[in-house]
């Protein structure tokens, strides 16, 4: 799911920027917005990978019997596969709401260095 995202957010960017190069329009420059919102969101994808495999591996090897076989059963335990769960479905739904706020508003939209939307300054803080 993670490969999945990261991988479609900069195909989406990489396809708007080579349409933008032959056609002019705003609606390709809304999507460049769009995709480069989600862009911000989706680089926690390559470490949350490489932290759930190095879990699951340390596991296997964790469990390792003497003659060398690992049980079918063999993995993490329950607890840290719900944090692997929490995590990626956490970064979906920041991709998500990152990437439809821009979409749905008609202004453009500020993000910080992690990719979280900002408030606009003149909006109710309630």
């Amino acid at each position: 799911c993670l490969s999945a995202q990261f991988f479609g957010v900069y195909l989406g960017l990489f396809i708007c920027n080579t349409v933008k190069q032959y056609v002019q329009s705003s609606i390709i420059t809304k999507l460049m917005a769009i995709f480069e919102a989600g862009q911000k969101t989706v680089m926690f994808a390559p470490m949350l990978s490489i932290l759930c495999w190095a879990t699951r591996m340390r596991a296997l090897q964790l469990a390792k019997a003497q003659d060398g076989t690992i049980p079918p059963t063999a993995g993490p335990p329950y607890w840290a596969q719900d944090c692997m769960y929490l995590a990626t479905w956490s970064v979906l739904i920041q991709l998500t709401m990152a990437m439809v706020v821009p979409a749905l508003s008609g202004e453009d939209i500020e993000m910080d260095e992690n990719g979280t939307v900002k408030t606009p300054k003149n909006m109710n803080p309630i």
